[in-house]
């Protein structure tokens, strides 16, 4: 059963809401979307929106895979793309999850619960990106790098150990303010926070080495 909103809980939410409206702000103007991106711009859509409606559970509260999908974006198209595909496509889940709500009965039980929690998921998910690209010099993703040597593939590495480590302790702050009941397996939910926040990394690398072979398609490769 969800806790009964407390003074700490709103103003969390108000600083979570702030935080949503600046990154997708700051994303759009430090990337803006380009016309001709429909095609990755879909595909995002569709796999974010797959993600957020097929949660993890982790510590009691639902945890989303997105921020993988959503690094390897950004790598590639920048933030302004990115911040908006999260959007929409956490949107269109939530809208989902509403319509049939047995999906998620465990996390939540009300339509607010449900926006809240997409709104959370957003703020988490847009904020690190933006800090992370923004920090790294890569909002407008690697093409503004020199990947030939080895330098530009560091800095990608530094990129995504920030952005896990970052992503992980804002999802362990906020758990404090979202979860009713500690669970039993903290431990193992830690660690399993832990596997999850290295993934980026690594798929991102991934993503990065097959892009120029198949260009959007990568992203469906990433899906799968």
């Amino acid at each position: 059963m969800p806790k009964i909103e407390t003074p700490p809980q709103r103003h969390f939410q108000i600083i979570v809401l702030t935080i949503s409206f600046i990154s997708l702000i700051l994303g759009t103007i430090l990337s803006p979307p380009i016309q001709d991106q429909y095609i990755p711009l879909i595909s995002l859509l569709v796999l974010i929106g797959i993600l957020e409606f097929l949660p993890l559970k982790l510590l009691n509260n639902k945890y989303s895979l997105i921020h993988i999908v959503l690094f390897s974006a950004g790598l590639i198209y920048g933030t302004g793309l990115a911040v908006w595909a999260c959007l929409i496509g956490i949107g269109v889940a939530v809208g989902l999850q509403i319509i049939f709500p047995s999906r998620l009965l465990s996390f939540s039980s009300n339509q607010k619960s449900h926006l809240w929690a997409g709104l959370f998921d957003f703020g988490l998910n847009s904020s690190t990106l933006v800090l992370t690209l923004s920090l790294f010099g890569m909002t407008k993703g690697v093409s503004s790098l020199n990947m030939g040597g080895s330098q530009g593939w560091i800095l990608i590495l530094g990129a995504g150990i920030f952005f896990g480590t970052v992503h992980g302790i804002f999802y362990l702050t906020a758990s404090n303010y979202l979860i009713a009941n500690r669970s039993t397996r903290e431990n193992w939910d830690i660690l399993a926070l832990i596997s999850t926040e290295i993934l980026p990394t690594f798929f991102g690398f991934t993503t990065l080495l097959v892009y120029p072979l198949i260009g959007d398609g990568a992203l469906i490769i990433l899906g799968m």
